[in-house]
């Protein structure tokens, strides 16, 4: 299946659901994981529980699955020219979301609120995605891979 950017703005309410069906997948993979981190918070199961085993994976997987799905709804609605309103809304909503986050967590649990987490990462990854929407795929596989490597290069050095 190919799936191509929307030609016009009227294009842009069109839904995918396999896009829909794989937020869904995302949403309710996170709410087990979660989940099972409250009950560890509670001490209904034991400390350290998601850290071990498959748990660290899984959380991966689920924050991989929800910037590959934010970036491919950034390049559906942006690929043939960037709608600046309708980015600045989306992006908007998502900061303010990630603000509510930042200020929840540090009244409830101030010795360890969450300061920069996947909501703060979707704004940061779309306002880089504006450079990389309307590139050639391979210069984008290229930034990708030397995003990727640099921590190790780094790190190594």
């Amino acid at each position: 299946m190919t799936v191509t950017a929307p030609e016009t703005a009227c294009h842009a309410t069109a839904r995918i659901a396999a896009l829909d069906l794989a937020r869904g997948a995302a949403l309710l993979a996170m709410v087990v994981f979660h989940f099972a981190r409250d009950l560890e918070f509670f001490g209904y199961v034991a400390p350290g529980l998601t850290m071990t085993g498959g748990w660290p994976v899984f959380a991966r997987l689920i924050a991989g699955s929800f910037l590959f799905l934010a970036g491919a709804s950034l390049w559906l609605a942006h690929g043939t020219g960037i709608r600046r309103r309708a980015f600045l809304r989306r992006l908007g909503m998502i900061a303010g979301a990630a603000a509510v986050v930042c200020v929840a967590t540090y009244v409830a649990l101030p010795e360890a609120w969450i300061f920069f987490g996947i909501l703060h990462m979707i704004a940061t990854a779309s306002l880089a995605g504006l450079v990389f929407v309307r590139l050639p795929t391979a210069i984008t596989l290229a930034a990708a891979i030397a995003a990727a490597a640099l921590p190790r290069l780094v790190a190594d050095a």
